[in-house]
């Protein structure tokens, strides 16, 4: 249901041009100088006669129907309430704000632009009001945000079938989803100059691949724009944003702090600026926490569990860092699984305007990205509400199918073979984003030619194939780095060399031995030193076979990843032996 038709309904619920009602010692007046709710009450006149009178206890407040949850649970009544300005804002009240002190219902009504009267009576008699009012409408509430069923649900808006029968009713308040400026101020003042800018047109179209993740059957996950300050990176999340109007949020956040922001994004875009601001133990947590789509569980005083947060959505960043080197800031090494849910793209599109490559007739890209500012904050929230409508009225299972099909070519078409199942898996994830942008744009909603938003999501691609080193396991590549940073470190230090004479100095904590050969040194390492201290870590059989398989691991006999040697003043003992050509270059 669009906001439009929410407000068509409080028309809808009463009678044609009636001007009050009354019932229950209740009675409001819908129009006038008068409009507002009153209560029948009791007073004693000067000359000791008692008579009814309506007083006065606010505005104009109406309850249109009664809600509850598909299980008959989670009760409420969906309020229509019209401020001094003449607007009517509509909210699905949980009923158990009536419970306790109500100070937080009277806080939601007064945001809406409810304006009580004074006096501990009036507040009595408008919780009286709220609960007894009679309703013979039924509507069915949800307690989240994005996709029930065939249904989509926004904090004032539902779309798809049977629309009119479900309202959100979030106990935390709604979520900001702005609405401002029009779809066509959108498309021409944003969208239009996203166009030839890789970065600016994935931002949007990843912001648009958030509903697709349920159709598709895929988990949430992000991309994260890495590199140094004023390359635009900022601008890209302002454009992304302007898709839902959801606003850009801090880093600067604690783990349990993003699960009601994620909560609040469910089936959207979640969009975060400046990952340097987070603390690097909260990083390494929220790494995992944003992808897996659920937050802690915990429990209520008396031991009970509490409702689990949840979402799914895709996430944008932008820091001057990746998270890996966010996560080692602490000590720690991040490990593949959350490398794999946020991803670092480079922010440099590499036509040295940052992340910008064509400023459509503006002078620098400072006036580019001001433009851009400008334009988000005139024009946003359209663009997902209308590819949103478009949607629902698809029949699921065909609009399913279309994007496994869609993501499937893509994936044909810019993904190297033999590559690594993570890297398969962060490629689905640029799959969805071209294939969200291309189906926005033959919706008529992206104002882009045909193909253009899956030349950018390989644009990107490529550029984090690059910055990562290749299609191998993150555990391979990080593993093998360690390896080359242990005998940079310490080739000479913690390596005997045992067949050059006379060895002055004494090896402490000693690692191996190492032999010159044509020049260069071969260096012997210990078996139990292989697994304690050079792979640390890491699976060193692992490690060991990736080495072996790129000739930089002498092959020892049969399967064994050791080798037989013969060092002088040790005699004969079983070495990795690693060759000189490993550190001749990049390792990866």
């Amino acid at each position: 249901m669009s906001a439009e038709a929410l407000r068509l309904a409080v028309d809808n619920a009463r009678p044609v041009g009636l001007a009050e009602e009354v019932n229950g010692g209740f009675k409001i007046i819908h129009r006038g100088k008068h409009a507002g709710i009153y209560q029948e009450v009791e007073r004693r006149g000067d000359d000791g006669r008692v008579s009814k009178v309506w007083a006065r206890i606010g505005s104009h407040l109406e309850v249109l129907a009664e809600t509850r949850n598909s299980a008959g649970e989670a009760w409420g009544r969906w309020l229509a309430i019209r401020d001094r300005d003449g607007t009517t804002h509509l909210w699905a009240m949980p009923m158990e704000m009536l419970g306790g002190d109500t100070t937080e219902l009277r806080r939601e009504l007064l945001r809406r632009g409810f304006v009580p009267e004074p006096g501990r009576k009036a507040r009595e008699a408008l919780e009286a009001y709220i609960m007894s009012w009679p309703c013979s409408r039924r509507m069915r509430c949800v307690e989240r945000l994005g996709w029930h069923g065939p249904i989509f649900v926004l904090p004032d808006a539902t779309f798809g079938p049977a629309a009119d029968e479900t309202v959100a009713q979030l106990p935390g308040g709604p979520p900001p989803f702005a609405v401002k400026g029009s779809l066509d101020g959108w498309k021409q003042e944003i969208a239009q100059l996203a166009r030839g800018n890789d970065r600016l047109v994935f931002g949007i179209s990843a912001a648009l691949a958030g509903p697709l993740l349920h159709l598709a059957g895929e988990d949430s996950g992000g991309f994260n724009l890495k590199g140094g300050s004023s390359t635009g990176k900022t601008t890209v999340l302002r454009c992304a944003a302007t898709v839902w109007g959801f606003p850009v949020h801090s880093w600067r956040v604690t783990g349990n702090g993003i699960e009601a922001v994620a909560a609040a994004a469910n089936d959207t875009a979640l969009i975060m600026d400046e990952l340097g601001q987070v603390d690097g133990r909260d990083a390494d947590a929220i790494g995992y926490l944003l992808g897996n789509g659920t937050g802690k569980t915990r429990a209520r005083r008396d031991g009970t569990a509490r409702p689990t947060a949840s979402w799914r959505l895709i996430f944008l960043s932008s820091g001057e860092i990746g998270l890996a080197d966010k996560i080692g800031e602490t000590g720690r090494r991040a490990r593949a699984g959350q490398l794999v849910r946020m991803v670092d793209i480079p922010a440099d599109a590499g036509a040295g305007m940052g992340a910008f490559q064509d400023l459509h007739g503006h002078e620098t890209p400072a006036a580019f990205a001001d433009a851009l500012r400008l334009a988000a904050e005139e024009h946003t929230g359209h663009a997902g509400r209308a590819f949103i409508a478009e949607l629902t009225k698809k029949d699921p299972a065909t609009l399913a199918e279309t994007i496994r099909e869609a993501d499937a070519i893509w994936n044909a078409k810019h993904v190297p073979n033999g590559c690594d199942g993570q890297v398969r898996r962060v490629a689905g994830r640029f799959a969805l984003v071209a294939t969200a942008g291309e189906l926005a744009a033959e919706l008529g909603i992206l104002p882009w030619p045909k193909g253009h938003a899956a030349k950018a999501a390989a644009r990107c691609f490529q550029d984090w194939l690059v910055d990562r080193g290749g299609t191998d396991p993150y555990e391979i590549k990080a593993g093998l780095a360690q390896v080359r940073a242990f005998l940079e470190a310490h080739g000479t230090s913690r390596f005997e060399p045992a067949w050059e004479t006379p060895n002055e100095r004494p090896i402490i904590n000693r690692v191996g031995f190492r032999k010159l050969e044509d020049g260069t040194w071969t260096y012997l390492v210990l078996p139990e030193a292989w697994r304690s201290e050079v792979c640390k870590g890491f699976d060193p059989a692992m490690i060991a076979r990736a080495m072996r398989e790129r000739k930089w691991l002498r092959p020892g006999d049969g399967k064994n990843l050791s080798v037989q040697a013969r060092v002088p003043g040790v005699g004969k003992i079983r070495v990795l032996q690693i060759e000189a050509t490993f550190l001749e270059g990049d390792t990866t």
